[in-house]
């Protein structure tokens, strides 16, 4: 059996135990050996640090063990904020890149423990390093081909490439300051310029409905899991300028060429290397919910509207389990508000509105989850600078996943769970506990497998920080509250139940079946407990690896009497619906949107089945509901989905969740700034939302009500105004 130490720096009121960051992930990943992650030499983690330590000190690395500081990075895009977000003590947050196979000895060094409260794990990914490499030379920006060699017919994809590359080096691609900026907006701009920003994965840029006849829109891509050009040697991945897109998409053009070719040039299709292309696909999501959020709208200028996007790995949407898609996700909002800056015209404010359609089922769900507070954190600095960011987020698709569980606990009561890990499943999976900050609460948590012998793990007496780990099957680690998280909690880890075939080396494997989870109240006072199962189901379109577990509660009820659905939740289980909000979407700044079925009888209009409900104990600090308010996720009971751009241009897809009820709302928030009007809890335009859905659901299910939107997309297709 190994042991690894964890747990938060206590609070003044917290509970007694040893001073280090809660790493839970971070500590699963280093005790099986990263067997479980994918490859990538480094590991990003978001991190808060010691608010008593400059930032600069903390950038420079000054606070580490010189001996450990060529294994840990910073990137260089924090050195790019403005200056009344650099200069905040408030702002302690900061995404950090550790070494992999020196990991275990960064996080368990004196000067680590001594300074960062709390780390999350995303994926792992590779950097190019350009360190020892010559500076790459300044060329002419590559000159639009001549009609000789439009007739010659399509070049070699090297050729274009080779083009793709030389301006991204001329233009000084992901530099910390780029050498050219977007060009300022035309006088007849009608309006205030407002920045549509998405945080999302498979962009296909070169779509028409991101562009103009002028040429793109989008001022700045940054595609975060490719290796390419770049200025910045702690960076991943590869940027984008308006004016590299607009280079490609005429070069392709002029051969008689569609997007296939430009994809293919900066690598988004090259079917020599294993894995998911969204954009060979007829759809994505990315490209989908730009659309929505801003694709073409006859009535807009190009300038009034450009984008700037960030396409997320991978690694961090299509395999959740073990690590958090958050990072990049923050990674990316710093990016977002340092090219906003880049854009900046001589006296102008500039509002960016940014949209996050993803999100997971675990954490605290009252506010103090870390991207919550980094998200709320950079919301309220940056309202001091001239790029105010307003951050929407989808609710979630998790009502009916049985991922909640919420009960009571008195004096000495127990309460067993039953924790379903399905067969098959070839990621780990992860459910933490959460208790309410109650002093003097003391519980024990044991986790037994199906078999009930010899993977059971105890942890007695919560006062006590203690992780566990038995081999490299199952782990079970205590976190205390803290000043950054007000929760106690514990995270129990379990190995898949299935041998991953393209994992590498060898892996143990679980029992599938229903594992037991009790939690013995040992205290004098009573309890209130919330439990979440972690996210690890494959998304669609991907090779199959997670299967979610869920809770198999006997007295759940998923049907009535008539074998009718039920939506909401009926006494008698623990596992409940209400509480499924998406763990990153309780905080105070945030702007939170579920999904409602569009119908022809407003009198009618129903939240989707799958949106999430709002938080059994919210967050004392949000004053609007959580979510905010529900926008069209289907077009009607027997039209699934919202109609928007597929992957090519003149195609057009249907795809249904809070994912796309959230872009609607961001492009509703940008037209209102624009307009000079502020959205938000001054919007009275609401419809109620219908009289079917019980009382006790109707906020915490909707809101403030239901955002009567048109459809995005004429059902005449349009690519371009």
């Amino acid at each position: 059996m190994t042991s690894y130490k964890g747990g938060h720096d206590p609070g003044p009121a917290g509970p007694a135990g040893p001073a280090g960051p809660a790493q839970p992930y971070l500590d699963w990943a280093i005790a099986t050996r990263f067997i479980y992650l994918r490859a990538g030499d480094w590991l990003p983690l978001l991190v808060e640090f010691d608010k008593e330590l400059p930032r600069e000190q903390f950038t420079r690395l000054g606070w580490l063990s010189e001996g450990l500081r060529s294994a840990v990075r910073i990137p260089e895009l924090f050195d790019t904020l403005p200056h009344a977000i650099l200069q905040s003590r408030d702002f302690n947050f900061s995404v950090v890149l550790v070494l992999r196979q020196r990991a275990a000895e960064v996080v368990g060094d004196a000067s680590w423990i001594r300074t960062i409260r709390i780390a999350e794990l995303g994926p792992p990914v590779d950097l190019a390093d350009k360190r020892a490499a010559p500076a790459a030379p300044v060329v002419a920006p590559v000159a639009a081909p001549t009609a000789e060699a439009a007739s010659s017919g399509p070049p070699a994809i090297g050729t274009l490439r080779r083009w793709i590359n030389a301006l991204c080096e001329w233009l000084g691609c992901l530099s910390s300051a780029p050498a050219t900026s977007p060009p300022a907006p035309p006088p007849t701009c009608a309006g205030q310029r407002v920045v549509v920003a998405v945080i999302d994965q498979g962009i296909a840029f070169a779509h028409p409905r991101f562009s103009t006849t002028s040429g793109t829109r989008i001022a700045y891509l940054w595609q975060q899991d490719l290796l390419g050009v770049s200025g910045m040697t702690s960076t991943p991945g590869v940027e984008l300028t308006a004016a590299a897109i607009d280079v490609a998409v005429q070069a392709a053009r002029a051969r008689g060429a569609d997007e296939d070719m430009v994809y293919r040039a900066v690598g988004r299709m090259n079917f020599a290397v294993d894995g998911y292309k969204p954009l060979a696909r007829r759809r994505s999501h990315g490209t989908h919910v730009l659309d929505l959020a801003a694709g073409n709208d006859p009535n807009l200028v190009g300038a009034d509207r450009p984008i700037i996007a960030v396409d997320m790995p991978e690694d961090a949407v299509g395999d959740p389990a073990g690590s958090q898609l958050t990072i990049h996700a923050a990674w990316g909002l710093l990016y977002i508000l340092a090219r906003a800056q880049a854009m900046l015209s001589a006296g102008e404010t500039l509002p960016v509105v940014v949209n996050i359609s993803y999100g997971p089922h675990d954490g605290p769900h009252d506010g103090s989850a870390l991207f919550e507070r980094f998200a709320d954190t950079l919301t309220i600095l940056s309202r001091q600078t001239k790029t105010p960011l307003r951050i929407v987020l989808a609710a979630g698709n998790f009502r009916q996943s049985r991922v909640h569980a919420n009960f009571k606990l008195q004096p000495l009561g127990t309460q067993k769970l039953q924790w379903r890990l399905q067969p098959v499943g070839l990621t780990p999976s992860f459910l933490e506990v959460w208790l309410a900050p109650v002093a003097g609460a003391e519980v024990t948590v044991t986790l037994r497998s199906p078999k009930g012998r010899q993977v059971s793990v105890s942890l007695a007496k919560l006062s006590d920080s203690v992780s566990v780990a038995s081999g490299r099957l199952i782990s079970a680690q205590y976190l205390p509250a803290s000043i950054s998280s007000p929760r106690t909690s514990v995270v129990l880890s379990v190995a898949p139940t299935a041998y991953d075939p393209w994992g590498p080396g060898s892996q143990p494997v679980a029992s599938s079946g229903l594992w037991s989870v009790e939690v013995t109240n040992t205290s004098g006072v009573p309890l209130d407990i919330d439990a979440w199962i972690k996210r690890s189901d494959t998304p669609g379109g991907r090779r199959a690896k997670g299967r979610q577990s869920f809770f198999d509660d006997p007295a759940y009820q998923r049907h009535d009497a008539k074998g009718r659905p039920l939506e909401f939740d009926v006494p008698g289980s623990y596992v409940k619906r209400q509480g499924t909000l998406s763990g990153i979407a309780t905080g105070s700044e945030t702007y939170v949107i579920g999904a409602y079925r569009r119908g022809p009888d407003p009198a009618d209009l129903m939240p989707a089945p799958y949106s999430s409900e709002g938080p059994v104990a919210p967050n004392a600090a949000r004053t609007m509901p959580a979510p905010n308010c529900l926008a069209p996720g289907d077009d009607g009971l027997s039209c699934a989905g919202v109609i928007a751009a597929g992957t090519r241009g003149g195609v057009r897809f249907a795809m249904n969740g809070t994912s796309v009820a959230a872009p609607q709302v961001a492009r509703f928030y940008a037209a209102e700034i624009a307009a000079g009007r502020i959205p938000g809890p001054a919007y009275t335009g609401y419809l109620p939302v219908s009289t079917r859905v019980p009382a006790a659901d109707q906020t915490l299910v909707a809101g403030a009500g239901l955002m009567p939107l048109k459809p995005p997309v004429d059902r005449v297709w349009k690519d371009r105004p």
